[in-house]
């Protein structure tokens, strides 16, 4: 008889049935094909209308890429090599295929870019601004004052006070400005060209003098004042430098600071927590009088040193006050009533005493 076992696909016999079997076998020879096919497909509940070509797509090999086919991973659900439009993935290299191409990332709404773990400006600072970290990943634009204090030409730094640089050779608010004049104008302007709107240049003078034998004296000596107001500006170049240098430091200093104490405030009040921690929020250990507030239970929570404990409850469930009431009792058979406090028990005499203090008793 031409009855092969079968339990999948591959073991169907297509010379079965065999031409001198029983046509009462024919039944037996269906049940196989039946059995077959809820075996090897049990996940198709419904019409499977994908053609030949379309069942062929997904033949590819695994890891790969292949035109005209599915993506398929390999063993470790990674592709070797991915491109989209003009970018191309591969390793660790993202890269554009256009000629001199541009990679941009734009997250979507107010979301952030962040790499290697630092959360990047959302906006770009102002000129010649300086990148920033908070220590805790946040990045932003800071102004670069000791920059500025050493080369600032366009203004001043702070209030009135200007760089070393424009004190040096020149900038707004120094050169032809009354009472000021850089150390450059007050030796080299030309002759007649005032420096700080009345007064001029070394330069000047020594001209003057080499014009006017009779006044060379006179203007020898005013050439030298003049030369003196230059080496004040020099000095004052100087003093500027080093203004620069201390205001560096001190925002080197207070930005140390700042980061400091921001950190301790971290490690003592460790924000909102739905359970108690086991550690700080840098992962340290818990140190008594470290705090936090209970999500799950909606209260202040302070560390003892060995357990947390509860800092503050809510006075919503105390007992403010027995107000008037035809029968408030206190336990299971003690009744307080009008001026009485009696028993409600049959013979059971109330007991009232006091621990460490006087009990008076008024009648």
């Amino acid at each position: 008889m031409g009855l092969e076992s079968v339990t999948h696909l591959d073991d169907l016999d297509a010379t079965n049935p065999l031409g001198t079997d029983p046509r009462s076998e024919g039944d037996d020879h269906i049940r196989n094909i039946k059995s077959m096919l809820l075996t090897d497909f049990p996940g198709i509940s419904g019409v499977v209308t994908s053609t030949h070509s379309e069942l062929n797509f997904v033949d590819v090999t695994a890891g790969t890429l292949t035109a005209s086919k599915a993506i398929v991973v390999d063993g470790s659900s990674k592709i070797d090599n991915l491109k989209v439009d003009n970018i191309d993935i591969n390793g660790n290299t993202i890269s554009s295929t256009d000629t001199n191409g541009s990679v941009t990332i734009t997250p979507h709404g107010t979301g952030d870019i962040i790499l290697d773990g630092q959360k990047w400006p959302q906006a770009d600072g102002t000129a010649n601004y300086l990148l920033k970290t908070d220590g805790s990943g946040q990045l932003s634009w800071v102004e670069n004052l000791a920059e500025d204090w050493a080369t600032k030409t366009d203004g001043a730094v702070a209030s009135s006070e200007y760089s070393a640089k424009a004190y040096a050779i020149g900038g707004t608010g120094v050169t032809d400005t009354s009472g000021k004049g850089a150390a450059k104008q007050w030796a080299t302007n030309a002759e007649d060209d005032t420096v700080d709107g009345s007064e001029y240049s070394a330069k000047h003078y020594a001209t003057k003098a080499a014009a006017s034998s009779s006044s060379a004296t006179s203007s020898a000596s005013t050439a030298t004042t003049k030369a003196t107001s230059a080496t004040s500006s020099a000095t004052s170049a100087t003093a500027s430098a080093s203004t620069a240098t201390t205001k560096a430091s001190e925002a080197a200093a207070s930005a140390t600071a700042a980061a400091a104490s921001a950190d301790a405030f971290d490690d003592t009040y460790l924000g909102a927590k739905s359970s108690d921690p086991a550690t700080d929020n840098d992962g340290d250990a818990l140190t008594a009088g470290d705090l936090y507030f209970n999500t799950s239970a909606n209260n202040l929570r302070v560390y003892s040193g060995s357990a947390w404990q509860v800092a503050a409850v809510s006075t919503s469930g105390m007992i403010s006050e027995v107000s008037d009431d035809g029968s408030p009792q206190l336990g299971a058979n003690l009744d307080i009533l009008a001026y009485n406090i009696t028993s409600s028990t049959t013979i059971m005499n109330p007991s009232i005493s006091s621990t460490g203090k006087a009990l008076v008793l008024g009648f």
